[in-house]
């Protein structure tokens, strides 16, 4: 795969999860990319309660969120005395709100919006802080978690914390999939069928396509990676749940598109290893009181593994460590 024939494209809605991470390694190895803020998507999991408020906990879908690595608590293991000894967070953090027409776009300027998600990587840094403290290094942990926390403070939008957090990765400025589209738009609407697709309005707000024909065309999640290979793109991933349903649905819509992915991988390296560590840490104290503690190895394992495949922008920037990127590109 030539770095002069590929243009990769990345996108999230909340690229200090990973995303960003992810954009930085294409760019240290020399191609072509483009990174999208998916601001068509809502900005919150909507579950239908009245107001928009933080869950913690892991779902089976977020938009606007945060993660906290090393924490011993991931999908489906939990180390809960380790986790209380800490008072550490879950693993994710989210937005959960009504259902809405509104999207990240519409929202970029809502300050209720921006103070939810403000707390919650505020919440992250001051979990790297107590990481950093567990592995040793409390003195450099402290400063950059306190200038993580100073930064986000002054933040009053969402697009101040896109571009707080920005432009550690060199990016100024986001661009946001619905100006994207509205440049460059859809390629497969007649093929896939306009209920494949967001109409959004000049406020932001999204409507079926089926049913508004007016305002910039998105493709909605379910056919965007087709989309993006249909315009010529890599799309680059670190997960991709949903791929047996893109290439099902590819097979019977648009058979003769070819399917050009590169998963992005890390091995995040630190020393000693954080969640061993956090529990080291718990098992001698309670020997002080005279208490035996019996943690399996497999959860200790499963979670460790799972946090250095999981690195998040400010967990990164407080802890340090070599994220080891790895690259497999398949074209289906």
């Amino acid at each position: 795969m030539s770095n002069i024939e590929v243009k990769v494209i990345l996108g999230d809605q909340s690229p200090w999860t990973g995303g960003w991470l992810r954009m930085q390694a294409v760019a240290n190895v020399g191609l072509h990319h483009l990174h999208l803020v998916q601001d068509a998507d809502a900005p919150w999991k909507q579950n239908g309660v009245p107001v928009v408020s933080t869950k913690h906990g892991w779902a089976d879908y977020w938009s606007l969120s945060s993660k906290n690595p090393w924490t011993p608590s991931i999908r489906g293991t939990e180390i809960n005395n380790v986790r209380s000894f800490y008072k550490a967070p879950s693993g994710l953090s989210y937005l959960a709100g009504p259902n809405t027409s509104q999207t990240i776009h519409s929202e970029r300027h809502n300050p209720h919006i921006a103070g939810l998600m403000k707390d919650l990587l505020i919440r992250e840094a001051n979990w790297a802080r107590t990481v950093g403290k567990a592995l040793g290094m409390e003195v450099e942990a402290n400063y950059r978690a306190d200038q993580w926390t100073n930064a986000l403070q002054k933040c009053q939008t969402l697009d101040d914390i896109y571009h707080t957090i920005g432009q550690t990765h060199g990016v100024d400025r986001t661009q946001g999939s619905i100006d994207f589209f509205s440049i460059n738009p859809p390629l497969l609407v007649d093929q896939l069928g306009k209920q494949c697709y967001w109409s959004i309005d000049k406020f932001g707000h999204r409507y079926e396509h089926s049913q508004h024909s007016d305002g910039v065309i998105v493709p909605k999640g379910q056919v965007l990676i087709l989309e993006l290979c249909a315009k010529g793109f890599v799309l680059a991933y670190t997960g991709l749940g949903y791929l047996d349903k893109q290439v099902e649905l590819r097979n019977r819509r648009v058979p003769g598109l070819q399917l050009n992915l590169l998963q992005i991988s890390f091995a995040w390296s630190l020393f000693p290893e954080p969640v061993s560590e956090l529990v080291n840490g718990f098992a001698q104290k309670k020997a002080t009181q005279n208490e035996n503690v019996d943690i399996s190895t497999e959860d200790v394992g499963r979670i460790q593994t799972y946090w250095e495949g999981r690195p998040t922008s400010i967990s990164n920037s407080i802890l340090g460590g070599d994220l080891n990127p790895s690259f497999n590109y398949q074209a289906l």
